[in-house]
């Protein structure tokens, strides 16, 4: 899912990586991370993940145009998403956080193999 998403975040043309740069590009640009993950499922095992997902971006002051971008991508692909913004005083930038939830089903192949694996045991 992080690949996906960072593939997704680079349409937007700017530097994007998942949770820091070694050496941070010029402004602006996107870092994000998984901030929480649940998964649940049926009787065979937990088929089903919601990942909670932090979008930021860095900016030197409000970039309405870079926001645009992101709003763009997020929406181009059915993700809805909640805002936040705030500014750094100690690193003289601002941020912009997109709150982002996905929710995904596991592939219905891995779960028919475990579904077959349970079946198939034997019990002492």
């Amino acid at each position: 899912m992080i690949d996906c998403l960072k593939t997704m975040l680079e349409e937007t043309g700017l530097p994007v990586a998942y949770s820091h740069f070694k050496k941070a590009p010029k402004l602006p640009y996107i870092c994000f991370y998984r901030n929480q993950k649940t998964t649940s499922g049926s009787d065979y095992g937990n088929e089903i993940n919601d990942e909670s997902y932090l979008i930021e971006l860095y900016s030197v002051k409000k970039d309405v145009d870079a926001e645009s971008k992101i709003e763009d991508v997020l929406t181009k692909y059915g993700i809805s998403y909640f805002v936040n913004e705030l500014y750094i005083d100690t690193e003289n930038m601002y941020c912009c956080i997109f709150d982002i939830e996905l929710y995904y089903k596991k592939e219905w192949a891995q779960c028919q193999q475990k579904k077959e694996l349970l079946t198939n045991r034997k019990l002492p």
